[in-house]
């Protein structure tokens, strides 16, 4: 019984004992965040876990070194809207928990808000790409809007029953927007409804964008002559058919080939067919390369995809090439000694069998010369023989350049007249070095009038004319009192030369032919030196 009594005057005294002061102070509250509105800001945070939490206290101001303003808020509370603030200022926050044996916590982070006037203003779209009603839009085009002020991404919706956009891009001010846009259609039109928020809340005015693609690139449906084709006739035309009705002008110089082919153009059937017909007639055998590159358009001014070209070869030449023309005339007289001898043909010709096959009697020596494939000149290398009957024939081994041969053997003659008498040959000749008394001897190509050309005969050395004795070729003899067959003259000086000297001698154009009287064609002059002296 005394141990009850003794425990319970225990228990009595210990409750009788006041309990130790609180020295702890509440921990900072967290959470805390300012959100501005139209002249006010409203401050929000966690409730505080502490038991003996009394109140908070909320410091502010527009300095963020001081917040001298203060507000007590009751311990229950968790946001308090701080009032009559001025739009356009920034504000700094900072708030502290006290409990009831007045500890006050360490003061939260500094938070901040600006206050600004309510927007009633709803947003509007203000430009796109593409623009509204747009045409002729490129099939890569990505969709862009740009709207008059920042709007809330979340709330912002683009819907087509065509159209799926992709992901949506925002500028940092929230102000325009960009979609990864798909591939778009050939001749579609697209219609996107748009809707959102701004930031306030204020709702977008229903909208609409829309817009059409651009017409689908024209093809080539079918050329003539086919692709690759062969044994194309020379006479033939090309022919183009198209997808769509073409721009002409586009499609007329965006054609080109190789070998060149100049056109006459006709277009049919509302412009969709095009047919060149060449000007002259396809070469034979010949592999053509047709080409039309992607500045062809369709009407709509749309181009092709990718230049479009196509092959054809012509047919073998099978035609046999004639002579159509010649001269000298067949049976011409009078012809002039230097005259050449022209062969013109119906076709370009193989030159080397045409000279091979070329035949004269009298032979003719030719230099050839081809003005054209077609149009040959043999001139003699030397004059003709004069008042001389020449037959010319082409036998039918000329070929053309595929080798066909020519349609016959082809044959003329002609007659040369007189021609003038000219030196052909003499001796010593310019540089030679002969003994002093040497006898020049010089050969005219026909007979000549002996006097006359005795006459035309002249002889300088050292300044002064040499006399000497002019004798004759030995079948230069004198028949009934004219002198005939005198073509070779020879002139043996009376008196030595000057030893080392040079001698000089000349025929005049007054030297003329026995047999009509002609003169030299030409008056001559050459030189000769005379060896020099040896010894005393």
């Amino acid at each position: 019984m005394n141990r009850r009594f003794l425990c319970i005057g225990l228990v009595a005294l210990l409750t009788a004992c006041p309990a130790p002061p609180d020295t702890t102070p509440p921990s900072t509250p967290s959470g805390f965040k300012a959100t501005a509105s139209n002249a006010k800001v409203k401050l929000e945070w966690n409730a505080s876990s502490a038991a003996d939490l009394d109140k908070y206290t909320l410091r502010w101001g527009s300095d963020p070194a001081q917040q001298n303003a203060t507000q007590a808020i009751a311990k229950t509370s968790t946001q308090f809207e701080q009032t009559g603030l001025t739009n356009g200022t920034t504000y700094y926050f900072k708030l502290e928990a006290t409990n009831t044996a007045g500890k006050t916590s360490d003061s939260t982070a500094l938070v901040s808000a600006t206050p600004v006037a309510l927007d009633n203003t709803a947003p509007t779209l203000v430009s796109s790409l593409p623009t509204s009603n747009a045409s002729n839009v490129a099939l890569n085009t990505q969709v862009q809007l740009s709207f008059s002020e920042g709007m809330n991404p979340s709330s912002v919706s683009v819907s087509s029953n065509n159209l799926t956009l992709g992901t949506a891009i925002w500028n940092a001010a929230n102000t325009n927007v960009s979609f990864a846009t798909p591939a778009l259609q050939f001749d579609t039109t697209y219609s996107l409804q748009l809707s959102g928020q701004d930031l306030a809340g204020n709702n977008l005015p229903s909208d609409t964008l829309q817009f059409s693609t651009i017409s689908a690139p024209p093809t080539v449906s079918s050329v003539a002559p086919n692709n690759n084709a062969t044994s194309t006739p020379i006479v033939s035309s090309i022919t183009w058919r198209f997808s769509k009705s073409m721009n002409r002008n586009s499609v007329q110089s965006g054609f080109s080939s190789t070998p060149s082919v100049v056109c006459a153009w006709a277009w049919l059937d509302n412009d969709q067919t095009a047919t060149c017909t060449p000007s002259s007639v396809l070469a034979f055998d010949t592999l053509y390369n047709l080409n039309l590159s992607t500045s062809a358009q369709s009407a709509l001014g749309v181009a092709l995809t990718s230049a479009f070209s196509s092959s054809f070869r012509t047919v073998r030449d099978l035609v046999q090439p004639a002579l159509v023309s010649f001269a000298p005339a067949d049976n011409a007289t009078d012809v002039v000694f230097s005259s050449p001898i022209t062969l013109s043909f119906s076709k370009p010709m193989n030159q080397v069998a045409v000279q091979s096959a070329f035949q004269s009697s009298p032979a003719i020596a030719c230099i050839w010369t081809w003005t054209t494939p077609q149009s040959a000149s043999c001139q003699p290398n030397g004059r003709l023989e004069q008042q001389t009957d020449y037959q010319i024939t082409l036998s039918s081994n000329a070929t053309d350049l595929v080798g066909n041969t020519l349609q016959a053997a082809y044959g003329f003659r002609f007659r040369t007249g007189n021609a003038p008498p000219k030196v052909t040959a003499f001796t010593p000749n310019g540089v030679s070095l002969v003994s002093n008394n040497a006898t020049l001897v010089i050969t005219f190509s026909e007979d000549m009038n002996k006097t006359a050309t005795e006459a035309a005969l002249r002889v300088v050395n050292q300044n002064a004319v040499k006399t000497g004795t002019i004798s004759w070729n030995p079948e230069c003899v004198l028949f009934s009192g004219v002198w005939v067959n005198c073509r070779i003259v020879s002139f043996t000086p009376s008196t030595g030369y000057v030893s080392g000297s040079s001698v000089t001698w000349t025929v005049s154009a007054d030297a003329v032919d026995f047999s009509s009287g002609a003169r030299l064609e030409s008056a001559i002059s050459r030189d000769f030196n005379i060896r020099p002296s040896v010894g005393p």
